[in-house]
């Protein structure tokens, strides 16, 4: 039987729920309430802790490595990433049997639009907002078929003056 998590990293949900526990931990809500939020008790989350390294350091709010590994993981979310499961191929044995092998499958996960808005803001403020406003609005106008020259205030007999 797997633990909870192996069962997060079936779905999928591992790297988020590893970068949730250490925004939690940063943020100073207890291991206690962190355990009752996951459905998993402290004794449970003891034992994961010591068996796998990367829940240990996301539930240390001391630990450097946790802050880290939330940075990078949440930049890899901003950017999309792959993630690895295990799945089974088919093919046909020499004798026409069928049978089955353990692979790898590689699974895009999508860039999350929520992360990307959090580093922008969190690296260039509220600019960021604004800037895209600009941008998305000059794309929208070239798509109808408007110019730069358009965009300018005045006319271009303007500029010299």
């Amino acid at each position: 039987m797997s633990d909870v998590y192996q069962q997060w990293n079936e779905k999928g949900i591992l790297r988020t729920k590893l970068l949730s526990i250490s925004f939690l931990v940063r943020a100073g809500i207890t291991l206690k309430e962190i355990c009752k939020k996951e459905g998993i008790t402290l004794k449970d989350l003891a034992s994961l802790k010591e068996k796998y390294e990367d829940l240990a350091d996301a539930c240390d709010k001391k630990n450097i490595n946790g802050l880290l590994f939330c940075i990078d993981n949440l930049v890899q979310m901003a950017e999309g990433y792959q993630m690895k499961r295990e799945g089974r191929e088919g093919y046909k044995s020499k004798n026409g049997q069928d049978k089955f092998k353990m692979i790898d499958v590689k699974i895009p996960v999508p860039k999350s639009l929520q992360a990307n808005a959090y580093l922008l803001e969190k690296c260039y403020g509220k600019q960021w907002a604004l800037d895209y406003e600009r941008l998305a609005l000059a794309e929208k106008k070239l798509e109808n078929d408007e110019t730069w020259e358009d965009e300018l205030d005045g006319s271009e007999n303007d500029i010299g003056k």
